[in-house]
């Protein structure tokens, strides 16, 4: 009996052992320090000139899951030679911001790097393996920012969850000319056939100067097997990317079988090739997105249009609460579609995308898929005289209601399946549209990014985009389901009697208040 309990109390302290992670370690890593050294033990008193997963550590301390590595956030770290600049452990926290006297701990290519300046090639179970605060500069050499599970990787991971957060990413550059395919932000599923990318985490950072996509979800072109689920993609701001003269992709786009993204609360604008929002896949035997979200973002002044959908294979993404404005050609297209495609395009606001004399805020090429739903209701178009604000070739458009219609100058305002209609004849397309100058804000005061907090107070920095309760658009669209009633001004629908058309939810008397002067953000407040 002896021998039993005691074989038993083994067995369940080696159990426990498992099962509970060791104890977590804080390090700290600043060359500056006259004591720095890759001996130490890490400590802010004795604290690494580099750490494990870095080209130049010397020492022989390894990384546990549970440990936070603080950066001194005044220094930088540079390398030339081999895969990364830092490659992460999983379970893992790098941080480069909140410790030392400085913004942002830098890390930087000197050279082109095979993999990224910053690379995650393994996760943990049960801990998250997070990277925050870094600036990450690629140089204008030919490596990728940051990389998950990129490039060719042969494994999956679908463990805890991956998070980059407010990082500054910059200057990649790449030549698809001379087989170069480099990223800002990339999340690959990994190569090899049937590999899982799932859980990752972008949030609050901004991406810039980049040759091809700025964040990039971007299932492997291997094998239409492989996938990357559960994604959040929040709060960043993404400009100046499709650098490389070739590119005609995407700042932010998601390719091939991704599935569960949400995309919301980023501003992405001023590409220089390219569309704002992808929704794409590689060649027919590829499905597209699958049950993903695009929602409260700002797109605007992209080269091509707005948001682009390509796709060869089957596509469920909702389109909602997002202000599409001044990018060239459309604000929406949809080229090249096969498969079944499932698509609702809700209370978005459409702003003067143009291009002269060909342009048009919703453009429905003739396509081969099955198109099981495509629902266009309560968004507001207010096209320039140019524009055409829909055009559905072929009338794939399954359902569409209290939609607002204004073009300056008037003419054509809906062209579906050869039939066009004007401010007279709208509502014989469309029993419940209104056609008539949907009453913004301020035309002139046009938002750019956001301030406040997603899922809290967010809302846009300018509220040009807005209406007044004078609006035709207040109050008068269509209730929806309730996954779709937030607003890009943090706004519950319906505040009133009934939902706004267009992005935002109007609260009468709620003003908006430029607080700059007073060194604070843009708010809303209620007028006296």
């Amino acid at each position: 009996m002896r021998q039993l309990i005691t074989t038993t109390a083994l067995l369940i302290c080696a159990v426990l052992m498992v099962a509970l992670p060791a104890v977590a370690d804080d390090f700290y890593v600043d060359p500056a320090h006259p004591s720095a050294s890759d001996t130490n033990s890490g400590t802010e008193a004795l604290p690494w000139v580099n750490c494990p997963g870095m080209p130049g550590w010397s020492g022989s301390a390894s990384l546990l899951p549970g440990d936070t590595v603080y950066f001194a956030s005044s220094e930088t770290w540079e390398s030339a030679t081999g895969p990364s600049v830092l490659q992460v452990a999983g379970g893992v926290t790098y941080d480069g911001s909140t410790w030392g006297s400085g913004t942002r701990a830098i890390l930087r290519a000197t050279a082109g790097l095979s993999r990224s300046v910053i690379n995650f090639r393994e996760d943990h179970p049960t801990l998250p393996t997070v990277v925050r605060g870094f600036e990450v500069d690629a140089g204008g050499f030919v490596t990728s920012g940051i990389g998950v599970n990129w490039p060719q990787s042969s494994g999956s991971m679908d463990g805890a969850t991956k998070r980059i957060e407010d990082c500054v990413v910059h200057d990649v550059a790449s030549q698809s000319a001379l087989s170069q395919w480099e990223y800002g932000i990339v999340i690959s599923s990994g190569y090899g056939g049937g590999r899982v990318t799932a859980n990752v985490e972008i949030l609050d950072c901004l991406v810039y100067n980049i040759s091809r996509g700025g964040i990039n979800i971007y299932s492997a072109n291997d094998d239409p097997l492989s996938r990357i689920e559960n994604v959040l993609v929040q709060g960043n701001e993404i400009h100046t990317i499709g650098q490389d003269p070739d590119y005609a992709g995407s700042a932010l786009p998601l390719k091939n079988h991704v599935k569960n993204a949400v995309v919301e609360f980023n501003s992405v604008h001023d590409t220089v090739r390219g569309t704002g929002i992808g929704i794409s896949s590689h060649a027919v035997g590829f499905r597209g997105p699958e049950s993903s979200i695009v929602r409260y973002n700002i797109i605007r002044n992209c080269e091509t249009m707005g948001v682009l959908f390509h796709v060869r294979g089957d596509t469920q993404v909702d389109v909602y609460g997002n202000l599409i404005l001044e990018n060239t050609y459309q604000g929406v297209r949809f080229m090249t579609v096969m498969g079944t495609l499932e698509v609702r395009i809700y209370n978005n606001t459409f702003f003067r995308n143009i291009y002269p004399g060909w342009s048009h805020e919703i453009l429905i090429g003739s396509n081969d898929a099955n198109v099981a739903l495509l629902e266009v209701s309560n968004n507001i178009f207010r096209a320039d005289s140019e524009t055409v604000p829909i055009v559905d070739t072929d009338g794939d458009i399954t359902d569409h209601t209290d939609n607002l219609f204004f073009r300056e100058g008037g003419g054509t305002l809906v062209t579906s399946n050869g039939v066009s209609y004007n401010a007279d004849t709208i509502n014989s397309w469309e029993a419940t549209a209104i056609a008539a100058d949907p009453d913004l804000m301020n035309e002139f005061d046009l938002p750019t990014t956001f301030v406040g907090t997603p899922g809290i107070d967010a809302e846009p920095d300018a509220s040009g985009l807005s209406i007044t309760a004078d609006s035709p658009a207040f109050e008068t669209g269509t209730a929806l389901p309730s996954l779709y009633s937030w607003s890009i001004n943090s706004v519950a629908r319906p505040f009133g009697s009934g939902w706004d058309i267009g992005a935002y939810e109007t609260v009468p008397g709620l003003i908006f208040t430029d607080g700059f002067e007073s060194g604070t953000a843009d708010h809303w407040s209620l007028a006296n």
